[in-house]
């Protein structure tokens, strides 16, 4: 069977065929921290999303395009109530369930979200959240399934109670009727800081996220990502574009089992997972990778089946990638995407890894190195990363003005700096943003993090860049999280005095018991500059 041939036009086709021909095949687990599992096969979660779809449009009467807001942890509600509005011709809105009330109201209204999907947790705000927001109807399930353990207060209706006058619905109409949805509609409304800081929603259509995944099969290879064979742990937030395209589509559409785990902290809660499930592809970033490194329950007991490790979201640092190898024995594939390319951009072949490298574009995708003038430049010179692919974005949600910073003329400005080697792979120096000055010169975090990161009592390091009084230039500070707490900074300084010219090396080092991170366990860089004025 040709999973993902030429027929599949939408993720909607995706969806009803991979169903059909897995129908009794685990589709996806969800792992509790208290050690309760539940599964929902292929079929399963095909029918439940059918009779939510139902809800949604038969029953709230929803008109085709609308925005639905899912503000859900990994889960087997979200790949229910997602797939159930992809299904019905509807927009899906991922939104952090971490977000206050006032986060959560400001993306709303900017998406003009209709109805919320999320935790029975957060009920108590979701009066308010409704009270100043453009939201008219409230679902909400229990971590574990789909009913409510608590009361609800007037006006929020627990997920199984839709799902069942769904189904009635279902049994009457005997057929889920929805407009035609074509490959260009919206499938996806994803919010991201992006090049600027300012939350922006990414508009990415049917054919953005159908391209990406044919993409990223073609790249892994048939004979890597077997069909109907393979068991993802999922620990990265579904909400989240790397997790959502990369989990949850593209092995949905292979016909894996995926391993929800709701939370990854502490690190232990992914114990129960490795030991009870062959685990043969993982996900995650950095932190992630180098936090199980360091946990003894991995380390004396490694998966057994694991064929390869996909890193992302954030810079892989070389240490890290080794230890992990090193422990595993399979390797560490290094990828790099954005929200605005639905999200992946170049990946490592699994059977060409280079080590440092984000790897090489995806199938039909172009990259340019540019300087400030726009014009390419010679291979190994840093510049401006920018992308054209049929993964790219055609710009953000009601925002004109950004849009047109960002995506021109059909080429997507990363704001990334970059340089390419002889053999094409593609080097990742740093965030435009992130570069510090230095009397002048140019000094990335990245670099500097790397080498400070090989000294085998640092767990992790972030790197800033700080202005000085004295001058307009910035000064470099570290900070850094170690297992050894007798360490003193002079060891950080002799350990790295070879290995960084001077003005590279840190001015001031500065020990905490954690770094700042996001959902998806990305350093925030900003939060400690704020921090740190």
């Amino acid at each position: 069977m040709d999973v993902m041939g030429n027929k599949h036009k939408t993720i909607s086709d995706i969806i009803k065929s991979i169903s059909l021909y897995f129908a009794t095949q685990p589709a996806f687990t969800v792992c509790l921290e208290d050690g309760r599992s539940k599964t929902l096969t292929f079929k399963e979660i095909d029918d439940y999303s059918d009779y939510m779809a139902v809800y949604l449009k038969s029953h709230l009467k929803l008109p085709v395009q609308s925005r639905i807001a899912v503000q859900m942890p990994n889960n087997l509600s979200y790949p229910l109530v997602t797939f159930a509005i992809i299904k019905a011709g509807y927009i899906l809105v991922n939104m952090n369930p971490m977000y206050t009330t006032r986060e959560s109201v400001k993306q709303i209204n900017d998406s003009q979200s209709k109805v919320l999907i999320c935790l029975e947790s957060l009920s108590e705000s979701l009066l308010e959240i409704k009270k100043l927001s453009t939201v008219e109807h409230i679902v909400v399930s229990n971590q574990f399934d789909f009913t409510s353990t608590i009361n609800l207060p007037e006006g929020l209706i627990a997920l199984q109670n839709a799902l069942d006058v769904g189904q009635k619905s279902l049994q009457e109409l005997d057929t889920v009727s929805v407009e035609s949805i074509f490959s260009d509609d919206i499938a996806l409304l994803q919010y991201t800081g992006g090049t600027t800081g300012i939350s922006k929603g990414t508009e990415i259509t049917h054919h953005n996220l159908v391209s990406n995944i044919k993409q990223l099969q073609k790249v892994i290879g048939n004979d890597v990502l077997l069909k109907g064979k393979e068991t993802i742990l999922t620990v990265l937030p579904l909400y989240h574009i790397f997790s959502f395209t990369f989990n949850m589509l593209l092995f949905f559409s292979c016909g894996a089992h995926n391993i929800l785990i709701p939370s990854p902290r502490p690190l232990s809660n992914l114990k129960q997972a490795f030991l009870d499930y062959k685990i043969t592809f993982f996900t995650a970033v950095n932190v992630l990778l180098n936090g199980l490194c360091y946990e003894y329950w991995f380390t004396r007991n490694p998966p057994k089946h694991l064929k390869l490790t996909v890193s992302g979201g954030t810079s892989l640092h070389l240490d890290v990638a080794k230890r992990w190898s090193d422990i595993t024995n399979t390797p560490v594939c290094e990828g790099y995407g954005l929200t605005e390319a639905s999200p992946v951009v170049s990946i490592n072949p699994p059977k060409a890894i280079k080590f440092g490298s984000i790897g090489l574009p995806l199938d039909k995708t172009e990259i340019r190195i540019i300087d400030s003038s726009n014009k390419i430049i010679s291979n190994g010179d840093c510049g401006e990363l920018v992308v054209k692919g049929p993964q790219v974005s055609r710009g953000y949600w009601r925002n004109i003005d950004q849009t047109e910073k960002t995506f021109i003329d059909g080429w997507l400005y990363t704001g990334d700096i970059a340089y390419r080697d002889r053999d094409g792979y593609i080097f990742v120096v740093d965030r435009k943003k992130d570069m510090i000055d230095v009397n002048g010169f140019n000094v990335y975090p990245n670099e500097i993090e790397s080498i400070v990161g090989e000294h085998p009592d640092i767990i992790e390091v972030a790197v800033i860049g700080v202005p000085c009084k004295v001058n307009n230039s910035e000064k470099v500070v570290a900070y850094l999280v170690s297992k050894n707490k007798m360490i003193k900074e002079k060891d950080i300084t002799d350990f790295i005095k070879d290995k960084l010219t001077a003005y590279k090396r840190p001015k001031e080092i500065i020990f905490m018991d954690e770094l700042p991170k996001s959902a998806v366990g990305k350093i925030l860089r900003r939060v400690l500059r704020e921090k740190y004025t």
